[in-house]
C-alpha cells in the first residue's frame, strides 16, 4: 500500500469477485489491541462486503456514499461486480469532480493476478 500512497488494498478470489477491502482504518483498529497485527492474515483484518459503487455512476453519486457511509475508500466495480478500481476521497479533490459532472473514472487497473492492483491514472 505504501508504494502507490493508497490507503487501502482491495481483496479478489481466484474468480475475480470481491472478498474485501484492506484499509488503513482496518490496520490502526487492530494495531490498537494487538500490536502483533502485522503477523496476522488480511483475511482476519479485512472489511467484508465492503460499500461499492458501478463503474458508471456519477461523482455526485460516488460523494454521497462516502459520506453516507462514513469511509474514505470505495470499490469501483464493473457489471460483474468484478473489481475494476477504487476511488479515495482524497481523488475526488485531486480530479475535481465534485463540480465537473463527469464519470467515475477507476484509478487502478486491474493486474494479471486477480488480487492485485496497479496504481495508474486512467
Amino acid at each position: 500500500m505504501t508504494s502507490v500512497r493508497a490507503g487501502a488494498a482491495v481483496v479478489a478470489g481466484e474468480d475475480r469477485q470481491l472478498l474485501g477491502i484492506f484499509t488503513h482504518g482496518d490496520f490502526a483498529r487492530h494495531f490498537q489491541s494487538d500490536p502483533k497485527v502485522g503477523e496476522r492474515l488480511v483475511a482476519d483484518l479485512m472489511t467484508l462486503n465492503p460499500v461499492t459503487v458501478h463503474k458508471d455512476k456519477l461523482a455526485v453519486e460516488v460523494l454521497k456514499l462516502l459520506e453516507t457511509h462514513r469511509i474514505d475508500d470505495l470499490v469501483v466495480v464493473d457489471d460483474d461486480k468484478v473489481p475494476v478500481g477504487v476511488v479515495d476521497s482524497q481523488d475526488l479533490t485531486l480530479l475535481e469532480v465534485a463540480l465537473s459532472g463527469c464519470r467515475v473514472r477507476a484509478p487502478f487497473s486491474l493486474n494479471s493476478q486477480p488480487s492485485t492492483f496497479n496504481y495508474g491514472r486512467s
